[in-house]
């Protein structure tokens, strides 16, 4: 990609000889229109906006490289104000902004017009104010000639795209305006700002800068006084000295910056920039960080850079690992550790050519200087310490945890190559045969075939033509990460809503909907009158001794197999279930949803179902014996209410209850006894079958008419009209 120039600083505008042009709405973005744009003839840009997303430093070294990046964004109502005033050509807003936001732009950027794409151009210019003799104004009218501004290479995208992303470096010294410049439709667009620009060269002007000291500049601040401890090393001062002052001179993007070192004893130690992101290592051997492979490509660019600047001034790093190579807040990778040759003179001393390979560093040293034969301060010995780097960076591994005693003592071994996926997915190499090939170049044998890191950089540039900045692709991947996690979010909250229907169901199974929400709700559920329900009991006939004959565990299997059974079949009916104990089967209608008088037909339906469906039902350990139950329906006024705070039960309370319960004791097996209240209730519904079985001493209540409920029919006639088994005429409720 072609290097992008621009600059800013932040400077009152008021204390330049030259305007800002966005002082007029107090803002550092305006607009003009399309033909003919000058000082005096700024328009409304009608909802459109531009915004420094990565401003440009304040202060930037001439020749130094840095990222800007900007927002374009555009209100509903910008699409009316461009329709309006014939910025885009359509006939309404809706159609302008279907094509800002769906239609492709050319994938060529030279192709791009305002007839195929809505931001047809973007790039960002420079424009240093100290060369317009004139005056007047920087603004997207400025000529692309190349004299007194810079052009990076122009883009083209939809409204939607989020970040507009440049890489920049300034030349001229002095306070450069810097423009990022659209155009849409008929309209130009700038967003502004400043940057000063200084040499690069301060040391030497007999003024001692904020920025010099004795160290860095001793031409301007003076020599520094010797210290008590470069008295007692004063048999190597001057090499420390001139290593900090060549340090403070190297100033590098991909270089981690010298701040200053101690040799005071026993506190020797150095101050470096701060990478928080830790090193190269620690990234790459963190499963936890997603790393694609534009990020590799970009971290093994990064150090060549580095490398490449380096070598440029006659420095060789010669300890060049991936603990050494540091990621800062914007992962950008830079390398550290280096110049430092006088801080080590024990290593020095302790091997004859320069440098002692120790069993973690001997992984990265040059065949040749294990063999002693040469030094490891030369640029073939970086360029074999990089390719180990590559093959780190491939792999994501330790190299030294895989390697065993006999491998670390031979000088030929080398790591197998990286297994690489070609494709064009994030998590594939975009070019595994070049990075193979580079590789291997890298630690070549013969060190006239090792490339330097000049044509490295070349190479990988190859590999990754539509290289973006880490911060954009950090953006982008946070970016998935936030949908990814959206989707995760969505299908546990769908997981969540399917175990609540669980529990809910569980719950109203348990307790009657309207109650169980007052009671998760966390209100009280107070007791209820009815004034009318129907309450049917039944047992099992015979259910002591077919106890005794059987295991709990047989009992317990036919039981749940029987009221199983009943449960599906009363789920047909409006009544709800209140509780079984033991054989005994209880159920209730008009409760505790009201019904009128249809309780006493839903109950009477729902009797002689349960009876006839034992008739066929089986019991699973003893399928000869026939079962039979016996029911009895009462019908009447109840209280029901919650019962307890641990497991706790719907109950009803009433005379009603214990009058249901007398009819089932007292009915015999395979029948259901009614009583009068519910018998003169079935008349009224119609269509029930009932014979009246006489009158019967019942316990707590006396002599009390009771009935036979033998079917259910269909037609309209009184079914409580019917002859008894002893001949009499039929007795009516």
């Amino acid at each position: 990609m072609a290097l992008q120039t621009t600059v800013f600083v932040l400077h009152l505008c008021f204390l330049l000889a030259v305007n800002c042009w966005h002082d007029l709405d107090n803002t550092e973005y305006d607009c003009w229109p399309i033909n003919s744009p000058n000082d005096y003839n700024m328009i409304s840009c009608g909802g459109l906006e531009m915004a420094w997303v990565l401003r440009p430093p304040e202060k930037v070294t001439n020749g130094e490289e840095f990222n800007v990046s900007y927002t374009v964004t555009a209100s509903d109502s910008f699409y009316d104000y461009a329709v309006r005033n014939r910025i885009f050509q359509f006939s309404n807003a809706s159609e302008a902004r279907r094509f800002c936001h769906e239609h492709e732009c050319p994938s060529n950027w030279n192709s791009a017009n305002e007839i195929n794409c809505c931001v047809y151009h973007a790039n960002i210019h420079s424009c240093p104010l100290g060369l317009m003799k004139h005056g007047g104004i920087c603004g997207p009218w400025i000529p692309d000639d190349g004299k007194i501004v810079t052009h990076t290479v122009s883009k083209a995208g939809k409204m939607t795209q989020k970040y507009w992303t440049s890489k920049v470096v300034l030349s001229h010294v002095g306070v450069t305006s810097v423009i990022a410049h659209i155009k849409i439709g008929q309209m130009h667009a700038a967003l502004e700002s400043k940057v000063l620009v200084v040499s690069a060269q301060v040391c030497g002007d007999d003024v001692c800068e904020l920025e010099e000291n004795c160290l860095n500049c001793p031409a301007d601040c003076g020599i520094c006084p010797m210290s008590i401890g470069i008295k007692l090393l004063s048999s190597h001062p001057p090499v420390l000295v001139l290593s900090l002052i060549g340090h403070r001179q190297l100033d590098h993007p991909n270089l981690c910056k010298f701040i200053g070192g101690s040799i005071e004893v026993p506190y020797v130690s150095i101050i470096t920039e701060y990478c928080p992101k830790g090193s190269l290592s620690d990234v790459l051997l963190n499963d936890d960080i997603p790393i694609n492979w534009g990020f590799r490509l970009s971290f093994a660019t990064d150090i060549a850079r580095g490398m490449s600047y380096l070598h440029q001034h006659k420095v060789f790093h010669g300890r060049l690992h991936s603990r050494n190579c540091v990621i800062d807040d914007r992962w950008v990778c830079k390398i550290s550790d280096y110049g430092l040759t006088s801080y080590r003179k024990e290593d020095v001393e302790s091997s004859n050519n320069g440098f002692k390979c120790g069993d973690v560093n001997r992984l990265y040293c040059a065949p040749e200087v294990l063999l002693g034969s040469t030094s490891n301060m030369t640029p073939a010995a970086d360029v074999y310490s990089y390719s180990m780097i590559l093959v780190e960076i491939a792999t994501r591994s330790d190299l030294n945890s895989d390697l065993v005693d006999g491998m670390r003592m031979d000088i030929m071994w080398r790591p197998p190559l990286p297994e690489l996926k070609a494709g064009k997915a994030d998590v594939d190499c975009p070019s595994e045969v070049d990075y193979y090939e580079l590789i291997k170049r890298c630690w070549a044998h013969n060190l006239a075939l090792r490339p330097p890191f000049e044509q490295v950089k070349k190479m990988l540039d190859k590999m990754n033509p539509n290289k973006v900045s880490p911060v954009d692709m950090m953006m982008t991947l946070m970016e998935k990460y936030s949908k990814h996690l959206e989707s995760i979010v969505a299908e546990r909250t769908q997981d969540l809503l399917q175990e609540k229907q669980k529990t809910d169901r569980l719950l109203y199974s348990m307790l009657p909907k309207p109650v169980a929400d007052d009671l998760r709700q966390g209100q009280t559920a107070e007791a209820q009158t009815f004034s009318n329900a129907t309450v049917y009991f039944s047992d099992i006939v015979g259910f002591t001794q077919l106890s005794g004959a059987s295991t709990p565990h047989q009992v317990v299997n036919f039981l749940n197999q029987l009221y199983t059974t009943f449960d599906d079949i009363i789920d047909n009916y409006d009544v709800y279930k209140v509780e079984t104990i033991g054989d005994a089967y209880m159920v209730v209608s008009g409760v505790p949803k009201e019904n009128g008088i249809n309780h006493a037909g839903e109950i009477a339906s729902m009797a002689l179902d349960l009876v006839n469906v034992c008739h066929n039902f089986k019991i699973p350990h003893k399928p000869n014996t026939q079962l039979k139950i016996r029911a009895g329906i009462h019908s009447g006024p109840v209280v029901a209410g919650v019962v307890g705070t641990k497991m706790p039960r719907y109950c009803l309370f009433g005379d009603t209850v214990n009058t249901a319960s007398r009819m089932e004791s007292t009915s015999e097996a395979l029948k259901i006894q009614v009583s009068g209240a519910t018998a003169d209730l079935l008349h009224s519904l119609r269509g029930y079958v009932l014979t009246c079985r006489g009158t019967l001493n019942v316990k707590g209540k006396g002599d009390m008419t009771t009935w036979w409920l033998e079917a259910k029919r269909d037609e309209h006639t009184d079914p409580l009209l019917r002859t008894n088994n002893y001949g009499e005429i039929p007795v009516p409720v």
